[in-house]
């Protein structure tokens, strides 16, 4: 079973490349114009097989092979459609395309099914930009009122191709109405074709509403919960046409309904699923460490460094606390100073541990050296201090001379390390 989107998108792209039954053809004219169109959708590296299509569809269009039915005229529209996409603009392609389309949207209802109208509007959206021309005219005069007989999607298509038809655009009026008329349970095979229809109406929508805008919003949420059940309910087998076998009176009868999802269902779920962005290159895990290792370590050691800057202020401040507290008990300066600088030390001590367990640097073991010998130095001339008979009598020359030596050791690293090459 299919778990997820981009696991129905392999499966219906596998599928629209079985139906292929030549290197640049798809059974049929609207198929190949259809996989052309799915190419410019996918990554650069689908290009070429979206080319070697369109070479196959401009053939086929300048050797006269097109017949004037609703399907050809369709993969006309979405050939032209390609070939701007792939900057191989036809302007003979273009107006047979436009003509064809108008004269198409004036047949009767039987004659143009309201798919293939659909597909010829977004096809030319781009293309045949002038409303007041050909072919919109047509398809607004053929989607002016609501669809008789309308039965399916029928509806919302026609919303979608007057929407397009309509000049100005409006796609708050065309949320709403899809929202109101898009089925909200379709079967699988009209499942491809609304979640193609809401992938159209919501990039197009996309450009001239709000990302906020609440309707475009569920029409979103609404795509994603269709992809999310066709992916449960579809699997491989969906994409492959039952084999029926010999008719047998005495046998039983398999009463379960097949699901079969054609070529075209195929192709429209490969387009609307397809993404253009390129895909992620794949590694070794050797070279994902060369290629993310050091990034990954720079930022761990700018962290380690942030870390141990504020654990250092923390016991700057605490130190500071400790100092005005204790002479605010008339204890004197020759005890506070010492004591506040032996708290705050000792906080350096564990702010250089920090930076030196993920960046083990000169400048953090000298660092972390001297604020280990600067700690227990002030600690002890703060007790000194504070006895009436001092242990030492000249504790604090003795510790400064001890320290100014430890400094030395903090210059000398961050000399050494600047000059290193």
């Amino acid at each position: 079973m299919s778990a997820s989107p981009e696991t129905l998108h392999l499966l219906a792209h596998q599928a629209q490349r079985r139906a292929r039954t030549e290197r640049d053809w798809w059974d049929n004219p609207l198929d190949t114009a259809l996989a052309a169109v799915s190419a410019t959708r996918h990554p650069p590296a689908f290009r070429q097989e979206g080319e070697l299509a369109l070479g196959r569809l401009h053939r086929w269009h300048r050797d006269g092979q097109p017949r004037r039915v609703s399907a050809d005229v369709t993969a006309i529209a979405l050939a032209a459609a390609a070939a701007a996409d792939f900057a191989r603009r036809d302007r003979d392609l273009e107006r047979d395309a436009i003509a064809t389309v108008d004269a198409l949207a004036r047949r009767s209802r039987d004659a143009a099914p309201v798919l293939h109208l659909a597909l010829c509007a977004w096809a030319l959206d781009r293309v045949a930009a002038d409303r007041t021309r050909s072919p919109w005219p047509a398809l607004r005069d053929r989607f002016r009122e609501p669809t008789e007989r309308a039965r399916g999607l029928d509806t919302p298509l026609a919303l979608f191709t007057r929407a397009l038809a309509t000049t100005p655009f409006d796609a708050a009026a065309l949320v709403r109405g899809l929202l109101a008329e898009a089925p909200a349970s379709p079967g699988v095979e009209d499942g491809a074709v609304l979640l193609w229809l809401l992938t159209a109406a919501i990039e197009r929508c996309s450009a001239e509403l709000r990302a906020d805008d609440t309707g475009l919003c569920a029409l979103i949420d609404r795509r994603s919960e269709l992809a999310a059940r066709l992916a449960q309910e579809l699997d491989a087998d969906a994409f492959r046409a039952p084999e029926v076998g010999e008719f047998d009176p005495d046998g039983e009868f398999d009463l379960r309904p097949a699901i079969f999802l054609s070529p075209m269902e195929a192709l429209l779920l490969d387009i609307c699923l397809a993404s253009a962005q390129p895909e992620q290159a794949w590694l070794r895990f050797e070279e994902a460490e060369r290629m993310f290792g050091r990034r990954a370590r720079s930022t761990e050691r700018r962290l380690a460094r942030r870390s141990s800057m504020l654990v250092a202020l923390v016991g700057a401040v605490s130190g500071a606390l400790l100092a005005v507290a204790l002479s605010a008990t008339d204890v004197s300066a020759d005890v506070f100073l010492p004591a506040g600088l032996a708290l705050g030390f000792a906080f350096v001590v564990v702010a250089a541990a920090l930076w030196h367990r993920d960046d083990a640097s000169k400048p953090s073991q000298a660092i972390g050296l001297f604020a280990a010998a600067a700690a227990p130095f002030a600690a002890v001339n703060a007790v000194n201090q504070a006895l009436t008979h001092p242990w030492f009598s000249d504790a604090a020359g003795m510790i400064t001379g001890a320290l100014v030596s430890a400094a030395a050791v903090i210059v000398w690293a961050f000399v050494t390390m600047s000059r290193a090459p």
